[in-house]
């Protein structure tokens, strides 16, 4: 077999704005027809191993990275036949490439995840190993993107949604797989709130809250974990977000990035795939093996072959898996069939457990029996705090749904201690009622609702809000007692 390189041509170029960066989206072709390209060919009993020239990127200045994919077309493709790597001319390590096993390949075809370069890359080079001489690669079309970059003054704020770290690991803490798990018993202000999250809007999607498409609705019986097998830090991940939403939108071909949330090394939850009617966001993804019906996706961004997630990734994670497994009654430590894939799953599972993949990474799968005991704990209503065990602080809870339209619930817990202020290790107990206010104001700070203005003991509060009146956009609400403000943003879509 013979292999050939005709240097590389633009195929297509794509530039979408997105709140006030550019995100670029170029392809370009390589055809196997011209030995000159070639460095070298190396074959030895029955494998091969094609390494490329010098390709010169098509993006001039990327920003703030450079991302890179690619599809391959030939005869006989295999994944578990074929491995690509591919480095810059920036940095020489070479970096490998997994297959995306979502996407919709025809006969012949086979389609890689993504991975980022340096922004000074100005040229890449490819080395493919072939396990098979009936493999027969012709031509190569790769998609390089530039998201561009997040402002800073976005980053400070979006930065403002880590979690407290709380993820500890205890694989060796069994519970009953077996016990009765019926969410729907517990009251209902003890449901279990979802995490703090970046919006689409807030993220830089060029669709905002909307998307190319209608999304689907579907009922979450199965969780799905995911790694995105790209970089594992950054100092911009909303830009990490914006690559992989071109990748699934521009080279992909759908409608939408796959995944339903997202989820960086600092534990900031991004929003995925635009949720029915801007309020429902049970909707139908891309990325379970092509059998997503019944499914919630969730990638950890980074990979997770060799090395963990960061505490404060595995902290969101676990609080987005509790808040759907008790909006939908699903037992984390449970398993049931799967009927668009026809398998019987952990109602947790990993990408792997649908199809032949490495996602979500050998580390991370492993810890997934950790992370459905984290979720146990999370959900488990002996864990539940109420009146006679309450936290020794206020506490101001994300409001949910959010974003809403047009009413959402706002939770707060009033503590049954008081804390010295003068000796910050001390407390006394609680002998009267507290004067509480909870109020609602608009981004020009603007007073716009009174939820509460009285006195009220110590305990659990649940607060409905009703927005029919008020324009859409962003609204804070903040809660004051005692020497205590706390205030949290939340999103009005009329």
């Amino acid at each position: 077999m013979k292999y050939y390189l005709i240097g590389l041509f633009v195929l297509f170029t794509f530039v979408i704005v997105a709140q006030s960066q550019d995100i670029t989206f170029e392809q370009a072709e390589i055809s196997v027809t011209d030995d000159n390209n070639i460095e070298n060919v190396i074959v030895r009993n029955g494998f091969s191993t094609i390494t490329s020239k010098e390709l010169r990127i098509p993006i001039t200045n990327p920003d703030p990275f450079l991302g890179v994919a690619f599809k391959l077309y030939g005869k006989n493709l295999s994944e578990e036949k074929i491995l690509i790597e591919v480095r810059s001319d920036f940095n020489n390590n070479w970096i490998k490439f997994e297959f995306d096993d979502d996407v919709e390949n025809l006969s012949g075809e086979l389609t890689s995840g993504l991975q980022f370069f340096d922004k000074s890359a100005n040229t890449i080079q490819f080395k493919i190993y072939l396990k098979e001489e009936t493999i027969d690669i012709e031509r190569i079309v790769f998609s390089f993107i530039s998201p561009g970059k997040t402002a800073d003054e976005v980053l400070e704020q979006i930065r403002k949604n880590e979690p407290e770290i709380n993820f500890i690991p205890d694989m060796d803490i069994k519970r009953d797989r077996n016990q009765i798990f019926d969410l729907s018993k517990m009251s209902e202000a003890t449901s279990y709130p979802r995490p703090p999250i970046v919006t689409r809007t807030e993220w830089g999607c060029p669709q905002g809250q909307g998307s190319l498409g209608s999304p689907s609705l579907t009922s979450p019986t199965h969780l799905i974990v995911h790694h995105s097998a790209g970089t594992s830090s950054s100092n911009d991940w909303p830009a990490v977000v914006r690559a992989i939403y071109a990748l699934h939108t521009q080279s992909n071909g759908w409608s939408d990035i796959g995944y339903n949330w997202l989820i960086d090394a600092n534990g900031v939850v991004y929003q995925g795939r635009a949720w029915w009617q801007n309020t429902n966001d049970n909707v139908l993804g891309a990325h379970f093996c092509g059998t997503n019906s019944n499914t919630m996706g969730v990638c950890v961004m980074g990979t997770y072959t060799s090395t963990s997630p960061t505490e404060a990734a595995k902290t969101s994670l676990a609080e987005i898996l509790a808040y759907k497994a008790d909006e939908r009654n699903i037992n984390p430590l449970g398993s049931g069939y799967h009927t668009a894939s026809g398998l019987t799953l952990n109602n947790i599972s990993g990408h792997r457990n649908g199809c032949a993949t490495e996602c979500p990474g050998t580390n991370l799968y492993n810890q997934l029996p950790a992370i459905r005991n984290a979720v146990y704990d999370l959900l488990n209503p002996t864990s539940v705090q109420f009146e006679e065990n309450l936290p020794e602080e206020f506490h101001l809870a994300q409001n949910y749904p959010n974003p809403f339209n047009p009413s959402t619930t706002i939770r707060f817990v009033i503590p049954n201690e008081v804390r010295n202020l003068k000796d910050f290790s001390s407390q006394t107990p609680r002998n009267d009622n507290t004067l509480v206010t909870l109020k609602v104001y608009d981004v020009l700070g603007n007073e716009v609702a009174v939820l509460v203005n009285e006195n009220k003991p110590a305990g659990n509060y649940q607060i409905e809000f009703d927005a029919s009146g008020l324009s859409s956009g962003v609204y804070f609400y903040s809660l004051m007692a005692e020497d205590i403000v706390q205030t949290r943003k939340m999103i009005l879509l009329q």
